[in-house]
């Protein structure tokens, strides 16, 4: 699940340095660094220097990290909408829930944009 939410992150916001990552995506430095080597080394991401910051690597989609995207994303959507018709009438209920723990966990709303581009 981390590494498809990296790949969509990164599809719609390229250059991210990993701290804004990490944070983006409520995961600790540990696993997101796990993730990103993982990514790198499948040539699915790349890693670049910071022209600000030399110390910082910035992270962007590859066209195979896109490819990638593009496969993975009817395997998700199929996973996804199996969830939703299981809960029926309480999808709503759920989503909503799982932002609360989501910011609650995390103090941060980041789900809320994931459940908006799922209800499109």
């Amino acid at each position: 699940m981390a590494q498809f939410e990296l790949l969509s992150e990164l599809s719609g916001r390229p250059d991210r340095p990993q701290g804004e990552l990490a944070e983006e995506l409520g995961l600790d430095q540990t696993t997101l660094s796990r993730n990103l080597k993982t990514m790198v080394e499948h040539g699915w991401i790349a890693g670049s220097p910071s022209v600000l910051d030399r110390r910082k690597a910035l992270y962007s989609l590859t066209a195979e990290g896109r490819e990638m995207l593009r496969l993975a994303l009817p395997h998700w959507q199929e996973a996804h909408d199996h969830v939703q018709k299981q809960m029926g009438a309480d999808w709503p209920v759920v989503w909503a829930m799982l932002d609360r723990v989501a910011v609650a966990v995390s103090g941060q709303a980041r789900w809320a944009v994931l459940v908006t581009a799922l209800r499109k």
